[in-house]
């Protein structure tokens, strides 16, 4: 019984400096803190950049359109005016809201936006389907705007800033 007592006390000694993950350098303790290496990632490539989900590659208000817009050379002077645009490339603002360019369709000298209209002051905050048409004039300053059903006419103020 002596002997079965023995040997299971040197068994459960041994088990305990037993150590389940070896050490290289024969350090049991050495083996439990050590960090395992960690490598180094280089830094994630973006890609190339990604065009809008609203506008594919092209699909963008031509340059000749864009700028900002009122009803006269007077209005253009003023430092504002409540019949003022702006057309960028994929927005239209100065409406009594501002309109998203979800498509364009270029025929000659005029181009149909489909949008997105967002009204200002919108309660609900929901945008409404709206197109708008731009007919561009000889020499490029002057425009004439159809939405909501209604023709104005524009001169150029400026390129877009």
């Amino acid at each position: 019984m002596r002997v079965v007592l023995v040997l299971s006390l040197a068994a459960l000694v041994a088990a305990c400096e037993m150590d389940s993950s070896p050490d290289p350098t024969g350090d049991p303790a050495e083996a439990r803190t050590a960090e395992a290496p960690v490598a180094e990632v280089p830094p994630m490539d973006p890609g190339p950049p990604v065009a809008p989900d609203r506008a594919p590659a092209g699909l963008v208000v031509p340059v000749t359109y864009r700028g900002v817009w009122d009803a006269s050379a007077e209005a253009c002077a003023a430092s504002t005016s409540p019949t003022r645009w702006t057309i960028r490339d994929l927005q239209v603002s100065g409406l009594p809201g501002v309109a998203e360019v979800m498509t364009v369709a270029e025929t000659g000298r005029r181009v149909t936006l489909e949008t997105l209209f967002f009204a200002e002051g919108s309660v609900d905050g929901e945008p409404a389907p709206e197109p708008i048409t731009l007919a561009l004039g000889p020499g490029g300053d002057a425009l004439s705007v159809t939405v909501f059903g209604q023709t104005d006419a524009k001169v150029r103020c400026s390129d877009v800033p």
